[in-house]
C-alpha cells in the first residue's frame, strides 16, 4: 500500500513538473504574441489617424473656395497611408488565423486609402470642370467604398485581437473610437 501510494505521488509529481514549465511557458508565449499585436495595433491606429485627419479638414472646407487644396491634401495623405501600411508587418510570432486576419485588415485599409484618393483626384476634376454632370456621384460612391472597407479595417483588426485575448473594448479604444 505504502508503495502504490509513493508511485502515485511520485507520478503526480513528475506530471506536475512536467506540465507546470509548459503552462508557464505557454502563457509567457500568449503574452509576447498579445504584446506584439497590440504594438502592430497602435502603430496601425497612428497612421490611419493621420489620414483620418487629412479627410476630416477637406470635410470641414467641402464646398468652399479651399475645398481643392484641401482635397489635394487628403489625396496626398492617403498616397503616403497607403506606403506606410506596405511597410507595416504584422508580427512574425502571430498564429496563423490572426496573422491572416491582420494581412486582411491591411488590405481593406489600403483599399479604403485608394479609394480617398480617387475621391479627392474626383473632387479635383469636379473644382476644375464644374460642368461634369457625374462626378459628384463618384465622389460620394469613393467616399462610401473608402468608409465600407476602413469599417472592414478595422472589424479584422478587433477580431484578430478578440483571438489573442484582447477586448473588442480596448481594441476600439486604441483605434480611436
Amino acid at each position: 500500500m505504502n508503495g502504490q501510494r509513493f508511485r502515485l505521488l511520485f507520478v503526480v509529481s513528475l506530471l506536475l513538473l512536467t506540465i507546470l514549465p509548459l503552462t508557464l511557458m505557454t502563457i509567457h508565449q500568449n503574452g509576447e504574441k498579445k504584446d506584439a499585436f497590440l504594438e502592430f495595433a497602435r502603430s496601425y491606429a497612428s497612421l490611419d489617424r493621420e489620414v483620418v485627419k487629412a479627410v476630416e479638414e477637406y470635410q470641414t472646407v467641402q464646398g468652399t473656395d479651399d475645398a481643392d487644396d484641401a482635397a489635394s491634401g487628403a489625396g496626398a495623405a492617403a498616397s503616403e497611408g497607403i506606403s506606410a501600411m506596405w511597410e507595416l508587418d504584422p508580427p512574425e510570432n502571430l498564429p496563423s488565423d490572426v496573422k491572416d486576419q491582420v494581412q486582411q485588415a491591411l488590405s481593406s485599409i489600403k483599399d479604403s486609402y485608394h479609394s480617398i484618393k480617387f475621391e479627392m483626384d474626383t473632387v479635383h476634376h469636379q473644382v476644375t470642370h464644374p460642368d461634369v454632370p457625374f462626378l459628384e456621384t463618384q465622389v460620394e460612391y469613393f467616399g462610401y467604398v473608402a468608409d465600407r472597407e476602413r469599417k472592414a479595417s478595422r472589424e479584422s483588426l478587433i477580431k484578430a485581437g478578440n483571438s489573442l485575448g484582447v477586448s473588442r473594448g480596448e481594441m476600439m479604444k486604441i483605434l480611436g473610437e
